[in-house]
């Protein structure tokens, strides 16, 4: 990642996690409040849990660098890619792409959206002449994505946005909120 380079995010986040919550704990998203639909509608989201086809695309239009959203969510991949990278990645809160269901379940089960799993999510920096042909070559595709942030000299990830600037430094593969919530709840039976 260069200073200067976009950061685009495909599909949107949290989506493994949100369709492992609902395969693997039913019984407890119904009594949080959850519905049948939502449970049909997370389970749904695992169909998206390849990055390949961005990947490939991206990388013929000279991404920077790219990284799927795995283990400790988009904030560590953001941690990694930037740490890895010397530079600091600002991003906009607002402007990462979330499914309503996604939103609900983390309203739900409680937890960090930012910092759950979502494979399926494309990280990826492109550099500023590239970033337009790279939006063009998704949209074409079909492939959802949000231009949210960009690298600047510096360290970390800054994060801006609902009212507040979050500034993160350390890489913590271990923080990662779907093994937070198998401590939490009990996993349905069978």
């Amino acid at each position: 990642v260069q200073a200067g380079d976009h950061i685009l995010v495909t599909k949107g986040i949290p989506l493994e996690g949100t369709a492992i919550l609902a395969d693997d704990f039913t019984s407890t998203a119904l009594r949080l409040g959850l519905t049948e639909a939502d449970l049909a509608e997370a389970r749904e989201l695992m169909g998206q849990v390849s990055v390949i086809p961005e990947a490939m695309i991206l990388a013929q239009l000279g991404a920077s660098a790219m990284h799927d959203v795995t283990r400790g969510g988009l904030l560590e991949t953001l941690l990694e890619m930037a740490s890895l990278s010397k530079v600091r990645i600002r991003i906009d809160y607002e402007k990462i792409p979330m499914p309503a269901v996604g939103n609900r379940f983390a309203e739900a089960f409680g937890f960090d959206p930012l910092r759950m799993i979502s494979s399926g999510t494309l990280a990826a920096a492109l550099p500023p002449e590239k970033a337009a042909k790279a939006r063009a070559a998704l949209e074409e595709a079909g492939i959802s994505f949000a231009d949210i942030g960009a690298a600047e000299a510096g360290e970390g990830v800054r994060i801006e946005g609902r009212g507040e600037v979050r500034e993160y430094r350390d890489v913590q593969p271990e923080a990662d909120e779907l093994a937070r919530i198998w401590e939490v709840y009990a996993p349905d039976e069978g």
